[in-house]
């Protein structure tokens, strides 16, 4: 079972859902009176919100995107790890070619 965890700190998952809703209702209003600076919930305004929400929801979503690759990533990231090792010798050897002058070149560059 997956667990709910709110979308920003220190507001329960309900307290998240009750702005959301507050947002939604003055967005849909009739006339429309919408205002960034009008207070939903516990002296927290609307713009201040949403800003809080989007970046909670965004941290909570890239986490969980880690999470589900740290398997995968972790098995990658020690395979490139030990390649990147044995290469760089390689590396090192045509940084000090081309810091000489040597290496490969096209014709154009040697003409």
């Amino acid at each position: 079972m997956r667990k709910v965890t709110s979308a920003i700190e220190g507001m329960s998952v309900a307290e998240v859902r009750r702005g959301l809703d507050a947002v939604r209702t003055k967005w849909t209003a009739q006339p429309p009176r919408f205002y960034f600076t009008d207070k939903i919930l516990r002296d927290m305004t609307v713009q201040r919100f949403c800003v809080e929400f989007t970046l909670g929801h965004h941290t909570k979503r890239h986490a969980k995107s880690k999470r589900a690759l740290g398997q995968e990533n972790a098995d990658e990231t020690a395979e490139t790890t030990e390649s990147a090792e044995s290469s760089d010798d390689g590396a090192a050897g045509r940084a000090e070619s081309s810091r000489r002058g040597g290496g490969r070149r096209s014709k154009r560059a040697r003409t």
